[in-house]
């Protein structure tokens, strides 16, 4: 991986998804066939929701590297974000098969099975990831969903607890009180 591209991921994991499109976009106008500038572009245009041109992308690259389960996630989050959700869970099954060990691909396909009504197969895909990042705050919130979606409100309760225990994003701090008490009024009746 070019010193370039290194900067253009750096970017991408640090949540400046735009900076990191015009890096890739400038590693491919020097060298059209990168692959880890292609990949990460796709990447960046699902994160951006700029979905259809991160189908183009990535569908393009799986082309070329049809085994590359980050691709496969990232193709499975633009569907996911489209609410496609079946197309999203073969691409996120298929990714996980090829990457096991990657918490975030369980994340993402604990999310879909959760958005198809399969709800212990959600809860236990979120439960393995956030098992696997204990310190993903996203990965504990949408655990936490998953809790609640299959009556594990105890279990529910704990993790949005220990969540604001930690530095959080403070919208998101501010969802997950809201959530609380909510959940708190809803145990009460």
């Amino acid at each position: 991986m070019t010193p370039t591209v290194q900067k253009g991921l750096s970017l991408l994991q640090n949540g400046r998804y735009e900076e990191a499109k015009e890096v890739f976009l400038q590693v491919l106008y020097e060298d059209p066939k990168d692959p880890d500038a292609l990949r990460n572009l796709g990447i960046a245009y699902t994160e951006l929701g700029r979905n259809e041109e991160a189908e183009k992308t990535l569908y393009y690259y799986l082309d070329l590297y049809p085994e590359d389960a980050e691709a496969l996630e990232g193709l499975g989050c633009a569907f996911y974000r489209q609410k496609a959700y079946y197309k999203a869970l073969e691409l996120l099954t298929r990714a996980v098969s090829l990457r096991s060990e990657a918490p975030s691909i369980y994340r993402n396909l604990g999310l879909a099975q959760l958005a198809i009504d399969m709800k212990e197969e959600g809860y236990e895909n979120l439960k393995k990831a956030h098992v696997m990042n204990l310190f993903d705050y996203k990965t504990a919130y949408a655990y936490a969903a998953a809790c609640q979606k299959t009556g594990r409100l105890d279990e529910a309760e704990e993790i949005l607890t220990e969540l604001l225990q930690d530095y959080l994003p403070e919208e998101l701090e501010s969802t997950i009180r809201k959530d609380l008490e909510l959940l708190r009024k809803t145990r009460l009746r």
